[in-house]
């Protein structure tokens, strides 16, 4: 019991802390190898749409985020080339299909592809700003 309550306790000051938060804001979205996961609040029913809104970085032109699932199925792409390079980031909506759902969890690879030469390199943690979900109705 005691154990519990003091979970409990740290876990609310935790949410409460301003500097827990500072921290938890700062963690990169991506890893080295451009991996990230998107958690959505419930699990799809009938009738809902999923969809992943991905805050990405200004990127040279010809230059586009391919975001696949762990097991590599497309998800969708993100041209972000041509916004002023002092711009904050541009967020864009992908759809998520239900297959590409474990529960709620979605696992992601997000790759960096020149599309002239179709070559590619993991994302940066500065080049996927935010990753965020969202369901309708």
């Amino acid at each position: 019991m005691k154990t519990s309550l003091w979970k409990s306790t740290y876990c609310l000051l935790c949410l409460l802390s301003p500097f827990a938060q500072a921290q938890t804001a700062h963690e990169p979205l991506v890893d080295a190898q451009g991996a990230a996961t998107a958690v959505f609040q419930s699990t799809p029913r009938l009738g809902q749409t999923f969809y992943l809104r991905i805050k990405a970085a200004a990127l040279p032109r010809g230059v586009r985020l391919l975001v696949k699932t762990a097991d590599g199925r497309l998800v969708g792409t993100i041209s972000p080339y041509g916004r002023p390079p002092d711009a904050k980031g541009v967020f864009f909506t992908l759809p998520v299909k239900n297959e590409h759902l474990e529960g709620r969890t979605i696992r992601l690879v997000i790759t960096v592809q020149e599309v002239s030469s179709s070559t590619s390199r993991p994302a940066k943690p500065t080049e996927v700003l935010s990753i965020e979900t969202a369901v309708e109705p």
